[in-house]
C-alpha cells in the first residue's frame, strides 16, 4: 500500500515538472519592452494625481508626509522632458481625483487635514486653472 502511494506521488511530481517546460515565447512580446525615460523633476511625493491630454502626462499635488503640494508638471514623451506649469490654485492636498475630458484636465476633492469638496479645470492651451 505504501509503495503504491509513493509511486502515485512520484508520478504527480514528475507530471508537474514536465508541464513546467520552458516556453519559447519571448517575454518582451507579452509584457512589452520597457525603456528608461527622464526622471520626474518635481519633489518626490505620494497621493499625487495625474491625467493625460493629447499624449502628454500631467502630474501634480500630493504630499511628502509634511507638506502638501500645489505644483503641477507636464511630461512630453516626444522630447522626453518635464515642464513646470501654473500651480494648482486650491489648497495643497493629496488623494484627490483627476481626469481629462474634452482637452481639459479636472482635479478635485482630496484631503489636506480636512476633506475637500471643490473641483478645478485646467486648460493646457493657456496654462490656466479655473
Amino acid at each position: 500500500m505504501k509503495t503504491t502511494r509513493l509511486l502515485a506521488v512520484l508520478l504527480l511530481i514528475l507530471a508537474s515538472l514536465n508541464s513546467c517546460t520552458k516556453d519559447s515565447t519571448d517575454v518582451a512580446s507579452i509584457i512589452g519592452a520597457w525603456y528608461g525615460r527622464s526622471q520626474f523633476e518635481g519633489l518626490a511625493r505620494s497621493g499625487a494625481v495625474s491625467f493625460v491630454i493629447d499624449g502628454k502626462a500631467y502630474v501634480g499635488l500630493g504630499t511628502d508626509g509634511t507638506d502638501k503640494y500645489t505644483n503641477f508638471w507636464q511630461y512630453v514623451p516626444g522630447t522626453n522632458t518635464w515642464k513646470q506649469l501654473a500651480p494648482f490654485p486650491g489648497v495643497g492636498r493629496y488623494q484627490a481625483v483627476a481626469f481629462a475630458a474634452n482637452d481639459k484636465g479636472y482635479v478635485g476633492t482630496g484631503y489636506d487635514g480636512n476633506y475637500k469638496k471643490d473641483f478645478w479645470q485646467y486648460d493646457p492651451s493657456t496654462d490656466v486653472w479655473t
